[in-house]
Parts: C-alpha cells; structure tokens; sequence
C-alpha cells in the first residue's frame, strides 16, 4: 500500500481543487508511475545510505600500550547494496554473509556486520584479539540440528506420526546459532593453562575508565526463546575485562551460556582467556533458578558448568616475531605451528 501512495502523489499533487472535493482522480498514466516509482525508490536509497554513514560510532581508549577500539554500527541490511558499481561485490556485507555463510540455510534475524571489539597493542597493531559476527557465526554447524526441541515440537510432532516427508528435516543446521567462537588472535603465542580469572580482582571497586558493549547478532528463534552474541569491555586504572558473551534460552527447554573472558593486568604481557560453558534443561532448574532465564546477566551464576578451558596469550618478546606469521587463509594448515595462532580460534579442536 506505501509504494501505491508514492507512485501516484505526483498526480494528485496536480489535481485541482475541484478535483480534491468528490471527484474522482484521473488515473495515472504509465509514465507518471515509473517516473515517481523511480523518484522514490532514488530518495528512499539516498535516505538509507545517510541513516548508515550517520549509524556508526566509533570509540577509542589507551592503557598500558594496549589499544581498544569499539565499533558500534548498523544492522545487517536485507538487500544487496553495491553502490555505483553493481559488479562491486567487495564493500556488499550482504553478499559477503551470503558467501562465507552459504552452508547456512538461515541467519539470525538481526546481525551486526561492523561491529566490532579489537584489543592491539600501540607499538604493533597487528598484535591483536578481535571479535566480530562473521567469524562466530562461520562456528555455527550448518550439518547437523541440535539436540533440542521447542516446547510444541513434541505435540506437533505426535500429531503427523507416520508423515516421514513431514518428520524428516530437509535442511539440518544448528538453528539455535550456538557458537564456541572466543576470538580471533593475531600475533600472540597461545598456550593451554590451568591458571584461571581471579574474580575476586574483577569484584574490586575501581574507577571504570573506559566501557564499551556490542551486540553481535540475536535471533527470536521463531518466538521460541532467543540467541544473542554480545561483547563488553572495561578498562580500570590496574587492568582490563572484556567478557563474549552467546546467551541461549529455548522456552520452556533449555538455557545456555557461553562466556569468552580476557583479562589483563598493568605491565603485563599477557591476557588470560577462559572459556566456559553453562547449560541445563529449564525442568531441572528450581523455581528461583527459572525466575532468572530472562537475564543473562544473573542466569550464569546459576547454571551448572559443564566445561572450563584457559589459555594464556602472550606477547612475543620481539616485535618482529609476531608480523613474520601472515594470516591463516594464507598458511598451508599442515605447516601451522600449534603454539602460534594468527586467525580465528575456537574450542572445537580443543
């Protein structure tokens, strides 16, 4: 109905007053239709390309020869937008999600392509940890669904026994977007440690000189609960904590948590990273327990952990030593030295 009403306002904005009270307008001709739906497809173009170069933020801060830049931008856009040049695929993030997310039959509704959280040093920028969506959601599996259901898919499920094209699933892929994503490292030696987060550090009361928080991506999962990525970090005057968070709640089923936590310390050179993953079925949960599925910020203290592992990443003593290893996508994978990881890390393979 909104694009009929801008096809024909250029007619009506030339009716007489006559014409405006009881008679019936004339009806548009060809040419006065493509011309407006032209017209308003060209402002409607112009007026997204203004709220997207007006959506980003950008937020800088130093501490300790480590640099923090937070990226805050707009939502993931539905059509392709190539610019000038229509073969221009390059600056598309549409077609790039489409690409390197092609085994994904589905994304989530709501995906952040540029924001992101990047922690470098000042004196070698290519010494890094970074977080981003596309990189999380390339860990999504695309192969198999999960091991869960939504509450009516038992009843709907009973209803249709016997119906094997209705019972066998066409496209199977991990549809709760579950990621064990826990950032892309440059440049550092990465090592498995026991030693974890003192979180009685992180609970003194310091002055926070710097915070930032990103969404990544999040999904309704069909009004059935909600997947969300978040990133967050603070800066304090003896150290910095920045925490990934996947926050998985599937009504009545399942809750999830998967925690990604960096921690440094002034004149340090090094970050610890735990990752941690906590989970239960809702029927296992006590009645106080259920009462914090909606808030992540509180249903993590509450959730059985069910895997811990530690790694430290440590700066190399020479500065060259990090920018002589180029990026993963241009290293044979059997010639990689375990110990260095120069892209994107999971614990998959852990």
């Amino acid at each position: 109905m909104a694009t009929t009403a801008r096809r024909h306002l250029p007619t009506y904005c030339a009716l007489s007053r006559d014409q405006l009270h009881g008679i019936t307008p004339p009806r548009p001709n060809a040419s006065t239709v493509d011309v407006g739906a032209f017209a308003a497809r060209r402002n409607a173009n112009d007026v997204m390309d203004s709220a997207c170069k007006s959506a980003r933020v950008e937020e800088r801060f130093e501490f300790d020869g480590w640099r923090f830049v937070a990226v805050r931008d707009h939502i993931l856009p539905s059509l392709c937008r190539h610019g000038d040049d229509p073969n221009d695929r390059s600056a598309c993030h549409v077609c790039e999600y489409g690409t390197e997310l092609k085994e994904l039959p589905s994304l989530p509704e709501m995906i952040f392509p540029n924001n992101t959280l990047t922690i470098s040093r000042c004196d070698d920028p290519s010494v890094s940890v970074s977080f981003d969506a596309l990189s999380a959601l390339r860990l999504v599996d695309a192969k198999h669904a999960p091991e869960v259901k939504v509450g009516p898919s038992d009843s709907w499920t009973a209803a249709r026994k016997g119906m094997d094209a209705l019972n066998n699933t066409l496209h199977p892929y991990d549809w709760t977007y579950t990621t064990n994503y826990n950032g892309s490292v440059h440049g550092m030696t990465v090592a498995e440690t026991s030693e974890r987060i003192d979180m009685e550090k992180l609970k003194r009361r310091e002055p926070i000189q710097f915070y930032s928080q990103l969404t990544l991506f999040e999904d309704e999962l069909a009004d059935h609960g909600c997947a969300s990525l978040t990133v967050r970090l603070r800066v304090m005057p003896t150290s910095f904590f920045a925490l990934q968070r996947f926050y998985l709640r599937v009504d009545d089923v399942l809750a999830r948590v998967i925690d990604t936590r960096l921690y440094g310390e002034l004149s340090e050179r090094r970050i610890t990273r735990e990752w941690s993953l906590r989970e239960s079925r809702i029927a296992d949960l006590s009645p106080h327990e259920r009462e914090l599925v909606l808030d992540p910020n509180m249903l993590w203290t509450v959730l059985p952990v069910k895997q811990v592992v530690c790694h430290s990443l440590t700066i190399p003593s020479s500065p060259t030593s990090s920018s002589s290893h180029p990026p993963l996508s241009q290293q044979p994978s059997d010639n990689l030295s375990p110990q260095v990881v120069t892209s994107h890390s999971s614990l998959a393979s852990s």
